[in-house]
């Protein structure tokens, strides 16, 4: 299918050549092609890939036909946002824990309490798959509305295998019928159930949980990555790499939740596995 988006002031292209990425502190270097005085911009798609883009009068003259046209207004074209740490499957909501931090309750105190993901937890277990759809549509549309066009897509407020597969289904379903690229991370991980330990829960996820999952993503489930939540009063080290090797057994890209709250030495191990990615990083060791 070709289209052409016409009637464009503005562009951002960010690379054209050279270096593939930017650092944060390289944002003065993004390029911006403006049209001139007096006329417009248009950009041309073939399948869903860029193919051109320019003065509009020259692009136009390239062509002689299109399958879509598509009037910017003088509007300006930019990429689409990469979302690359979301947790969009929950029920419930945990406003009242705001007055909690605000009179000097950590997040560790929090969740001790049985209050933070734990909370979290509780409510979507007790919700059902179509009420859990029907909320993580509304937030995805609402992304979608505002930019975003890609996401990485994390379950974690399940825990137990059951509430974990039906947040997988849940995001599985969202990825075949909503107009968003989605990456899903299966964080069964997230935390320590009250009725476990970090030990116990950790060999319970490497020995039963993955392999059930191994056996839902050969029937066609779509799973795309593994994380772990490495901190004090979660999981150790030790704990997370032995979830890790198992994920990374059957395939999966490996994330990480590391040294948010703490040094423990997360961001050593993310380099020992080479993570896909690591998260949050507040607490990164000079090492």
């Amino acid at each position: 299918m070709r289209t052409v988006i016409r009637n464009i002031k503005t562009i951002v292209n960010v690379l054209r050549r050279g270096p593939t990425k930017l650092r944060f502190d390289e944002s003065d270097k993004i390029e911006i092609t403006t049209s001139g005085s007096g006329s417009r911009l248009a950009l041309l798609v073939d399948d869903g890939v860029i193919t051109d883009f320019g003065e509009e009068e020259c692009i136009l003259r390239k062509q002689v036909r299109f399958d879509c046209v598509v009037d910017c207004n003088g509007g300006c074209i930019i990429p689409g946002f990469v979302d690359a740490h979301t947790h969009p499957v929950w029920a419930g909501d945990r406003l009242h824990e705001f007055t909690l931090k605000l009179r000097g309750a950590s997040y560790m105190e929090i969740h001790e309490a049985g209050g933070g993901i734990q909370l979290t937890v509780s409510k979507t277990t007790e919700a059902d798959e179509k009420t859990l759809y029907e909320s993580l549509k509304n937030r995805l549309k609402g992304m979608v509305r505002k930019g975003t066009t890609t996401m990485e897509c994390k379950t974690g407020y399940g825990l137990r295998w059951e509430v974990e597969e039906k947040l997988l289904k849940v995001l599985n379903k969202a990825k075949r019928e909503l107009p968003i690229d989605i990456s899903i991370t299966f964080l069964s991980a997230h935390s320590v159930p009250s009725f476990s330990n970090a030990e116990e829960f950790s060999k319970h996820i490497a020995n039963e949980q993955i392999p059930k999952l191994k056996n839902l993503m050969d029937a066609g489930l779509s799973v795309d990555n593994i994380d772990v939540f490495c901190e004090k009063g979660v999981y150790d080290l030790e704990q997370s790499s032995r979830i890790l090797t198992a994920g990374k057994s059957i395939g999966l890209n490996l994330n990480f939740h590391a040294d948010e709250l703490s040094a423990l030495g997360g961001a050593e191990v993310s380099v020992h596995f080479c993570t896909h990615e690591m998260f949050v990083a507040e607490y990164v060791s000079n090492g």
